[in-house]
């Protein structure tokens, strides 16, 4: 005769202490029972997490078989030698990325373009997304670009997962770190045409990029130019050079409404120049082709279409 065996009740979930806090926002008042757990450090706060995870634990325990039978096979997808991508050259280089046999991460590489079939240039590291994560086990780069001139690399990473990227420059030949640093950016970056200043963009107290900052290159961050500031809280920018090199564009953009603004690459210190004013519910992008005459701005707008259409219009119109 076999014995029962009573069931188990699974372990009950720990419940969070509700502690009302009472605030006044324009004029309302707002009870916040959770308030207290603002501060990640309170010995309360530490001893609830560890009652979370305690029973985390205990009810992914017959999960553990085919947690480790996934990262098994996981890891055996993983290329026992280095995975290189696709390449793209730029000025005389050919660039690509490589992930080392056994690394989660990617190296930044380059090499002169040789002539003849079996030349072979010297690889170049750029960056190392394994080195800058090493310390806290995780990396997201935001912006990796090469100056015009091919010297110097502009750079940031975020290595703590709070989307806020130190923005840094190196230089290629040498490796040496130059003492230019930015504590606080936001991924996107453009160099001007000649590699002396460069532009990115700075995020508000909520994470938002509303800024467009001007860096002199061997100047400290202290000395920055602001050249453009997005104040209406429903829109956040984006920095990026044109496809020709030639246009710095920064595009403010909400749901469907977007604005572009311009800034010739050659002429760095000049005020940025507005393309069409916003008009709630209009969206247009704009990129740059080279030509006589300042070439022809490419625009993509759903400006009185249904659908987004390709038109172009004339640089020297802009002024």
């Amino acid at each position: 005769m076999t014995r029962a065996t009573p069931d188990r009740q699974p372990a009950q979930p720990p419940r969070a202490p509700r502690v009302p806090v009472t605030r006044v926002l324009h004029g309302q008042r707002d009870v916040d029972n959770y308030a207290w757990m603002r501060d990640h450090d309170a010995p309360a706060m530490r001893e609830y997490l560890a009652a979370e995870r305690r029973y985390y634990d205990a009810q992914a325990a017959p999960l553990a078989p085919l947690a480790d039978q996934l990262f098994r096979e996981a890891a055996g997808r993983m290329p026992a030698a280095a995975d290189d991508s696709v390449g793209w050259t730029l000025r005389g280089y050919r660039y690509w990325h490589r992930t080392p046999a056994g690394a989660d991460n990617r190296q930044l590489l380059r090499a002169r373009l040789q002539r003849g079939e079996h030349s072979r240039a010297r690889e170049q590291l750029l960056l190392d997304e394994n080195r800058l994560g090493a310390r806290t086990g995780y990396v997201e780069i935001g912006v990796a670009e090469v100056s015009p001139d091919s010297r110097i690399l502009a750079w940031s990473a975020d290595t703590s997962g709070a989307e806020i990227y130190r923005l840094a420059f190196t230089e290629i030949e040498t490796g040496r770190a130059l003492p230019d640093v930015i504590d606080r950016s936001y991924p996107g970056g453009a160099w001007s045409a000649d590699s002396a200043y460069f532009f990115y963009l700075v995020p508000d107290e909520l994470n938002r990029p509303h800024q467009v900052w001007r860096h002199t290159l061997g100047t400290a961050a202290e000395a920055d130019v602001l050249v453009y500031e997005e104040s209406d809280a429903r829109f956040e920018l984006t920095l990026e050079l044109s496809r020709s090199g030639e246009l710095i564009t920064f595009t403010a953009q909400s749901r469907d409404t977007t604005e572009v603004w311009l800034v010739a690459s050659a002429r760095p210190l000049a005020p940025p120049v507005l393309v069409e004013a916003r008009r709630p519910g209009t969206e247009y992008r704009v990129d740059h082709a080279a030509g006589p005459d300042g070439g022809y701005l490419l625009i993509v707008t759903d400006d009185g279409h249904g659908e987004f259409t390709l038109m172009r219009a004339p640089v020297a119109r802009r002024g």
